[in-house]
């Protein structure tokens, strides 16, 4: 997605305020403002290619002093206003396969949330559709080819929006879910969940990241977790849907453990004293957690964690029945210096919406 134009905007944006300011002495803004980008886990190749970097600077646009940028940092640090801030996905073992010294080469190791998402998030709606071409004529006998191919788009957009069901435990109930709504399809959605977990295990990285990572003395490890979920989704045929319903319903808590929030006061024993907000991302979850009170002078420092959350679509299951709903959610977060604080008494504010 090119969002090129959505940061020119900001730009012109705020040009157009600093214009409007400047016909009034109160409000002053004392520079340009400053993009920086972070990286997240799903951009993890472009500090590797310097061809991307240039990429990223010129979509940002994020002034290009060479031709050959230096990787972009993986975290930003601001004493005048109290706050480090990291994308977070190195907390989230999935998704981070390095170690606690976050350098470079940490980030760079292959995380096994990488072949979760190409091996099997975006194979399942490609090899359903391929599944529901080879099939369409037993399964749709009535229908014509337009009609066709059109019941095929539908199944193939409903699967592709699986990656934004949340919380992610709730997955396999949105499976099931899907089954209940489409039951001409329970066979074919059955075997191509069987296909695609067979595909993912027999992979040579897959079985390596499962020796590194699954160990007896910690059996709800990240091995064991992905293992069963894999478990529940290869037997689908196995259980009647109301029994694997109760399965998944009394495993949910297994799966669930928010391990930002854990790390979050962990940062501080590294940081700077003046820093009071810790910021992160990668959850998709909006959060304001209160951390701990360090008495300090003048004041006591009020340490706080704070969840940007992600504007993109999500699922959400519903909490009295079995379907999901969807909705937009955008969350910002704003941070002041005590010299900005003469008309606007906040030291932070955070705002959530939600768009339907």
């Amino acid at each position: 997605m090119d969002n090129s134009k959505t940061f020119a905007a900001i730009q012109a944006g705020v040009k157009s305020l600093r214009s409007r300011c400047e016909k009034f002495p109160q409000c002053q803004l004392e520079s340009e403002p400053r993009l920086f980008y972070i990286p997240g886990n799903h951009d993890r190749l472009i500090n590797k290619y310097s061809s991307l970097r240039v990429k990223v600077c010129k979509c940002l646009g994020i002034p290009l002093d060479q031709n050959d940028p230096a990787p972009f940092p993986h975290e930003y640090k601001d004493l005048l206003y109290g706050v480090f801030a990291r994308h977070g996905h190195e907390f989230d073992k999935f998704n981070y396969e390095g170690g606690e010294s976050f350098e470079e080469i940490d980030y760079l190791r292959v995380p096994i949330g990488d072949p979760i998402t190409t091996e099997l998030v975006a194979r399942l709606p490609f090899t359903l559709r391929k599944n529901l071409q080879q099939q369409a004529h037993s399964i749709w006998p009535k229908l014509s080819d337009d009609e066709i191919k059109e019941e095929i788009a539908k199944a193939n957009q409903n699967f592709q929006e699986i990656e934004n069901v949340r919380p992610f435990s709730a997955v396999i109930e949105w499976l099931l879910y899907q089954m209940q709504q489409n039951r001409y399809l329970k066979e074919v959605i059955e075997d191509t969940i069987s296909e695609v977990i067979n595909v993912f295990d027999n992979l040579k990285f897959v079985k390596l990241w499962y020796e590194r990572h699954d160990k007896w003395t910690d059996w709800r490890g990240e091995a064991d977790k992905i293992q069963a979920a894999l478990f529940l989704l290869r037997n689908f045929k196995l259980y009647r849907t109301e029994k694997l319903w109760e399965l998944v319903f009394k495993g949910k808590d297994y799966f669930i453990k928010d391990d930002l929030l854990e790390a979050a006061p962990r940062e501080y024993l590294h940081l700077p004293p003046d820093i009071q907000y810790v910021v992160y991302g990668h959850t998709h979850d909006p959060l304001v957690a209160p951390l701990r009170t360090v008495p300090s002078s003048p004041a006591p420092l009020q340490q706080v964690y704070l969840n940007t959350g992600t504007w993109r679509r999500r699922h959400w299951k519903a909490t009295q029945d079995d379907s999901f709903i969807n909705w937009k959610n955008m969350t910002y977060v704003i941070f002041y210096r005590h010299d900005e604080r003469i008309r606007r008494n906040a030291d932070f504010e955070t705002w959530t919406g939600a768009l339907k």
